[in-house]
């Protein structure tokens, strides 16, 4: 790989940083690098970006180790610091799934696999005069698309907070790749309707959740010219991209598909392939073709009874008073049984109570599968990408047993 770009460096974990410290300070701008850390987070927000910042990075998180990060100054010397021992070590990133379909959980991966797919995105973008990016840095989408493939394209970037406003339209230019997920640019769109076009040669790379027929049609018909909808997940990072709906996902070069095993196969180096199960449904119109069908049922276990919370949100939304529902387990300080977060239907008649849904679903799912806890909103719990996020539960019916 001699693309420019081909190591991590400590400006790009800086950037990290600065977008850590703006997500917690609420998106609030922030100085440059040489700003004490001390004046934008408390001492107990430092710890935390600490072990935030040494489990990305695959480093040991000893006590000693953060309070040796802790004591220096501002994001520049930490990122300096991180970017030491990075060298030293394994040199691998662990990121973190969003929970949106249970407890978030920690994926590995070898940094040269993710140069290796953002040379895969440089060969798909080609013609960018920059890339505009409203992507976490700490994720690995984001990650990707936002410090790698800006290096390996060698073109600016520009990292925007998720927060879709005219001013960041305005700011957008002919030959620019906005990075983005399918959420941000629903709210763009209705924020542009008959108000402004996109610019000549736009192209958006797009990720984090499904890309729907009727967004795309909505995006095109504001003067939108080029799309690549990327198909991953954290364990397995980008696996397809295509280029519009009405057509399948593409495996990217460095994927298999296994139909014996069912299970995806990542080329490693050498002769290897290493496998890997999907986490998906996959429907495979070619042999390198493929439509993504739903995630598969995770079951979790309710004293010692398997229940699937998939099943239970489909049931709950039978209830003539339920527009929508999101059902996952409790976490461990809540208890040990199921909850429930419901959008009521407006058009049911008084108000909907968790007694209500409780006995109505205690004639429809087995004990063990009626959620303890039921909490209400306007709109599901969403993380400021657009994906299903946990929700805490009302006090008065925390599970003890």
């Amino acid at each position: 790989m001699n693309l420019p770009g081909n190591t991590l460096d400590p400006s790009m974990i800086e950037t990290i940083i600065h977008g850590l410290v703006s997500v917690k300070n609420g998106y609030a701008a922030l100085p440059d690098g040489a700003e004490p850390l001390a004046t934008l987070l408390f001492p107990q927000d430092r710890r935390f970006l600490a072990g935030r910042l040494c489990t990305l990075f695959g480093l040991e998180r000893t006590q000693e180790d953060l309070l040796a990060l802790c004591a220096l100054p501002d994001a520049r010397k930490w990122a300096e610091h991180l970017h030491s021992l990075w060298q030293r070590s394994s040199r691998l990133l662990r990121f973190h799934t969003s929970g949106s379909t249970g407890t978030p959980k920690e994926a590995e991966h070898p940094y040269y696999q993710l140069l290796e797919e953002a040379e895969a995105f440089a060969a798909r973008t080609p013609g960018r005069a920059r890339v505009v990016s409203v992507m976490a840095t700490h994720h690995i989408f984001g990650f990707v698309t936002s410090l790698l493939l800006p290096r390996l394209l060698d073109i600016p970037v520009i990292i925007k907070p998720p927060l879709p406003t005219e001013a960041f339209f305005a700011t957008l230019a002919p030959g620019d790749l906005l990075v983005a997920f399918p959420h941000f640019l629903e709210r763009g769109a209705m924020l542009l309707a008959g108000r402004r076009t996109f610019p000549p040669d736009l192209l958006i790379l797009s990720a984090g959740a499904p890309f729907s027929p009727d967004l795309e049609h909505t995006l095109r018909a504001l003067g939108l010219v080029g799309l690549r909808e990327v198909y991953g997940t954290t364990e397995h990072s980008a696996v397809g991209i295509r280029e519009t709906t009405a057509r399948p996902f593409q495996l990217l070069p460095y994927w298999r598909w296994n139909q014996q095993t069912q299970s995806l196969l990542r080329r490693l180096p050498g002769a290897a392939w290493s496998a890997e199960p999907a986490q998906d449904h996959l429907e495979w119109a070619e042999e390198r073709s493929f439509l993504p069908k739903g995630r598969k049922d995770l079951a979790v276990q309710i004293g010692g009874i398997n229940v699937f919370p998939l099943a239970v949100e489909e049931t709950l939304r039978d209830h003539p008073g339920v527009l929508d529902c999101a059902v996952r387990l409790m976490r461990p300080e809540e208890g040990f049984r199921l909850k429930a977060f419901v959008v009521p239907d407006g058009n049911h008649a008084g108000p909907l109570t968790g007694g209500e849904l409780r006995l109505w679903l205690a004639g429809h799912l087995p004990p063990q599968a009626v959620p303890r806890s039921f909490s209400f909103g306007p709109e599901l719990p969403r993380t400021a990408s657009g994906k299903a996020a946990d929700w805490d539960i009302p006090d008065t019916t925390m599970e003890t047993t």
